[in-house]
């Protein structure tokens, strides 16, 4: 690889860097080239450049575009991660700021001029997807600038940013009379400018990533000073934009600070820890020993968090009562790097979710047969309410004892014994009924009480079960930290 104080020729450049990139995406998306790296990131680039075959095997398979699990990823910068490399992508038809239809765009026209506008912008992204650069210039010259009767927009961003990228141009896009790296850095600038000022946080984050586009094609006319200014706009925005610090540390390594590079780097590193690809097979520091020192220092403390972590997967394993991975098996070994870190990490995570998923499973078969024990009880204790004692019957009953057994002085005695003797029986039996719906009521609500504990038992479990895995995640939680410090900044 080489670096522009190398090679001036644009072209050049960014010839060599698809081919590198492409490398680097099949690793990212290959977990079995991840498998076999032994010490470090390092050691994936370094192999790379040795030629080793089996992962040139695996190369092969994202050779042209990166592999479609990344390419499911996202579009924008904070989404692509690691995969962005700049000349590689076409970012312009991923981007979500980019690729609304004409139809979406027009809702949002407040004039002839402005649909007119609009419309000028779509032909200019289908001439650039067709590689027609000249044509795809000239029209969004007339979306920005107007043309004859039409005053055009000069205040949509969008407008500028695919108006930076077709003078920037990559791989695909390299017209000599077209790209002008220096006025597509005015462009990404001007996108920013109209971009940062807006109500939605969606747009403010576009401008970030303006500036980042500005910082590189900064870069590329190897004006550092430039460089960090962009990165910083861009940062200050969306703390959690990786390649914003990944290009301030380019910028200052190139500068001799290396205090400023080992912060950057490092930080891009917690962001996203595959950016470590990126470092260590970028030229710009190959002299310096900061990757090797911030990637040492990413290990030492992600092994420290790994360690404090795998205490509490011990005891969710114990608790769960669930096979799984043992914490060695899962432990930061001597020697690994940021690869292997992260990939012990995520293991990790798997492990926990794993444990989880098999308790649910787990105390969901046990409410279900404690549901259908309590279900059995209940039909039974309903169906014993149904079966009432007869009132008539009784009093039935009462009159036949009352003819039979008893005598009595006078025939006026005798119907009153008869009297007695069949209310009696009567209201036996609304006694009896009372008794056996009260006892029924009672095992009923007994049931569902004993249900309601042991439902609250299992959810117990549950929720002691995620609040581990939760403590697990909070430890080791830098994953997608990115997201929520780029939306915290930008709110």
């Amino acid at each position: 690889m080489f670096s522009l104080t190398e090679h001036k020729s644009w072209n050049g450049y960014i010839g060599q860097k698809r081919s590198d990139t492409a490398s680097l995406a099949a690793i990212l998306g290959s977990m079995h080239v991840a498998d076999a790296v032994t010490k470090s990131g390092r050691n994936i680039a370094a192999e790379i450049r040795q030629g080793n075959e089996a992962i040139m095997n695996e190369i092969a398979f994202a050779s042209s575009e990166i592999t479609a699990e990344l390419r499911n990823i996202g579009g924008d910068l904070r989404s692509m991660g690691a995969t962005l490399e700049w000349g590689f992508r076409d970012l312009l038809a991923e981007h979500h700021q980019m690729n609304q239809t004409l139809k979406d765009l027009l809702k949002t026209a407040k004039s002839p001029s402005q649909t007119w506008a609009f419309e000028q912008f779509d032909m200019a992204r289908d001439a650039y997807a067709r590689g027609l650069d000249k044509e795809a210039l000239e029209f969004i010259n007339n979306a920005i600038n107007g043309y004859q009767s039409q005053t055009g927009n000069r205040l949509d961003h969008r407008f500028h940013f695919l108006k930076g990228n077709i003078l920037l141009g990559n791989n695909k896009h390299h017209d000599p009379e077209v790209v002008d790296v220096k006025a597509a850095k005015q462009s990404f600038e001007d996108a920013a400018r109209y971009a940062v000022g807006s109500e939605k946080k969606k747009v403010r984050l576009f401008a970030a990533e303006a500036y980042c586009h500005a910082a590189f094609a900064a870069y590329c006319l190897d004006d550092t000073e430039s460089v960090l200014a962009h990165c910083a706009k861009a940062l200050e925005i969306d703390g959690g934009l990786t390649e914003a610090l990944y290009l301030q540390a380019k910028a200052s390594v190139r500068r001799g600070d290396e205090d400023t590079t080992f912060a950057a780097t490092r930080k891009a590193l917690d962001l996203d820890p595959a950016y470590i690809l990126k470092f260590s097979s970028d030229k710009d520091f190959a002299s310096s020993k900061v990757i090797d020192l911030a990637e040492a220092d990413y290990v030492s403390d992600r092994r420290s968090k790994t360690d404090t972590a795998l205490q509490f997967y011990k005891e969710l394993k114990a608790h769960a009562n669930v096979e799984g991975p043992e914490p060695a098996e899962l432990s930061v070994k001597d020697g690994e790097g940021v690869v292997e870190t992260t990939m012990r990490i995520r293991n990790i995570g798997a492990a926990c979710d794993h444990i989880l998923s098999a308790l649910h499973d787990r105390l969901s078969g046990e409410h279900d047969a404690e549901s259908k024990k309590a279900n059995v009880k209940q039909y039974r204790a309903e169906q014993a309410m149904k079966k009432q004692m007869s009132p008539a019957l009784f009093a039935v009953i009462g009159a036949a004892l009352a003819i039979f057994t008893t005598s009595a002085p006078s025939f006026t005695g005798y119907l009153f014994y008869i009297f007695i003797f069949t209310v009696g029986g009567a209201m036996l039996a609304k006694f009896l009924n009372k008794a056996i719906i009260e006892n029924n009521q009672k095992e009923i609500n007994l049931v569902a009480e004993n249900l309601n504990h042991t439902d609250q038992k299992l959810s117990e479990q549950m929720q002691k079960a995620v609040a581990l895995k939760n403590k697990i995640d909070e430890i080791l939680g830098v994953s997608g930290r990115n997201r929520a410090d780029g939306a915290n900044s930008a709110a």
